[in-house]
């Protein structure tokens, strides 16, 4: 008898395993969140409910359900609905039985006005706003044979340059703006859709930060009680962008249009701070030994940006250097100011750097004398009025090059500049000028002494004309040096 009630108990156990194994995810059919809107605004509140049905149809509920918010911070869940606590991405997730379904929540800032940039740091930092947000989308005009280039659109906020003084120029950008500062970049039109970036790679060798990397996002904020050293949030992994509203301004130039999105991304943070003797940005240490979440939203202005390209030639020391070359002319009296450049051959065991600067007076297509510049009396930061060009040369052997780099100055002697094409720019919009030039110059050292050598240079060049008044909102009419 002993033996029989053994057998019984072993019995029931068995069942009660198989009805056990019934209640998992196998004996669920389907399971499905549904929700009106998966976007929300802070603050606000909308129902959540759950489609489930078991293997024999029938309808699953009550306690068998059960949600989880992978970010209760961002999105909070209870009693059938979600409270949008704070800006940000999460993950809302339902279990029936063991079988899961989900839904990816955002929650948007309430009452960012075009211009800016909401960013929330889930970890540490808060919430930031930040005026001043910018969008722009350049592209650069090709001469025939010249390769396009594929065009490129940056998201940034520019909070004005009131940080540390930068007379040379050569101050990293990012150490130039105070407060928050958010750079997004990636290749072609800003288009409505979701899409993932790589993030950039960060180079940490020697302790020397170089971001590699032609796609990404990142956020600095800077140290109120030192203007050299600042903290930035690198992305450690994929970076999720997601344009909602895409208006293209009617004309390339300073008349803006609007880009409306969001970004997030996982973050490291590094404290980095500016080398000023080195002239190098160099690693201090990890901000934090966790990593961040990192939310940015931005209503931004959105500007169509031009840049231009030049085949130049230049001979010197029996040596022809030539290549493409980037650009872009500005308006000033009454014509325009361009600069191209080129770098001598790789085989040159002294490689050089050549800056044309070219000043043109005119307003319309024609043959255009080149003038001839008194190397005594000549002021390269303000020059004379009328047609000319100007040349220094570098050694690259530098970083950073200064003024104290160059190693010569060439003076034209004469020449002529070819236009064939030549529109000139307004207050808001490009102007464009295309053409050939010729030019012999004279040369002299770093002390400004004739060498008695000479350079000639010819290029083939189409330039846009930057706006008279740049991407500023208001405008006087007069000159802003891009």
């Amino acid at each position: 008898m002993a033996s029989r009630r053994t057998s019984v108990a072993l019995l029931f156990t068995v069942v009660l395993a198989a009805c056990d194994h019934s209640l998992g995810p196998d004996s669920v059919r389907s399971v499905a969140v549904e929700v009106n809107r998966t976007t929300l605004v802070e603050g606000e509140s909308i129902g959540i409910s759950v489609f489930a049905t078991g293997i024999d149809g029938g309808t699953i509920s009550g306690s068998e359900v059960t949600w989880i918010s992978r970010d209760p911070t961002t999105v909070r869940v209870e009693d059938g609905s979600l409270f949008a606590v704070a800006p940000g991405v999460t993950r809302i997730i339902v279990d029936v039985r063991g079988a899961r379904d989900s839904v990816r929540i955002r929650v948007r800032f309430g009452g960012l006005s075009q211009g800016e940039i909401g960013i929330r740091l889930q970890g540490e930092g808060g919430v930031r706003h930040a005026t001043d947000g910018r969008t722009f989308m350049r592209r650069v005009l090709t001469l025939d044979g010249v390769p396009s280039f594929p065009p490129r659109t940056e998201i940034t906020t520019s909070l004005g340059q009131t940080g540390v003084p930068s007379d040379s120029g050569i101050i990293p950008p990012i150490f130039v703006q105070p407060d928050t500062l958010v750079w997004i970049t990636f290749g072609g039109d800003p288009t409505v859709g979701a899409r993932q970036l790589p993030p950039f790679e960060v180079d940490t060798l020697d302790g020397t930060l170089i971001f590699r990397g032609s796609e990404g996002a990142m956020v600095r904020i800077s140290d109120p009680e030192n203007s050299f050293r600042t903290e930035l949030f690198a992305p450690v992994d994929f970076v999720d962008l997601e344009i909602d509203e895409v208006i293209m301004p009617a004309e390339p130039g300073g008349q803006g249009g609007l880009l409306r999105g969001t970004v997030a991304f996982e973050a490291a943070g590094l404290i980095i701070e500016y080398d000023t003797t080195n002239q190098r940005v160099d690693i201090i240490g990890p901000a934090s030994d966790e990593t961040l979440r990192v939310y940015a939203e931005f209503v931004t202005d959105l500007f169509e940006s031009l840049s231009g390209t030049a085949i130049l030639s230049a001979t010197t020391d029996g040596v022809t250097s030539s290549g493409f070359t980037g650009g872009a002319a500005f308006s000033i009296n009454n014509g325009l100011e361009f600069h191209l450049s080129v770098v001598t051959p790789a085989d040159d065991p002294d490689r050089k750097l050549i800056v044309l600067r070219t000043r043109l007076e005119a307003t319309s297509d024609g043959s255009v004398a080149v003038g001839t510049l008194d190397a005594d009396t000549f002021d390269p930061t303000m020059g004379p009025r009328g047609t000319w060009s100007y040349a220094t040369i570098f050694s690259t052997a530098q970083g950073h090059l200064t003024e104290d780099d160059v190693t010569r100055y060439g003076y034209s002697t004469g020449g002529e500049i070819v236009l064939t094409e030549y529109r000139a720019a307004t207050a808001k919009t490009y102007g464009l000028v295309r053409g050939t030039y010729g030019i012999t110059y004279a040369l002299r050292d770093r002390t400004n002494m004739p060498t008695g050598e000479t350079m000639e240079a010819t290029a083939e060049f189409l330039l846009p004309i930057r706006p008279i008044c740049g991407f500023l909102p208001a405008c006087d009419g007069q000159l802003v040096r891009p």
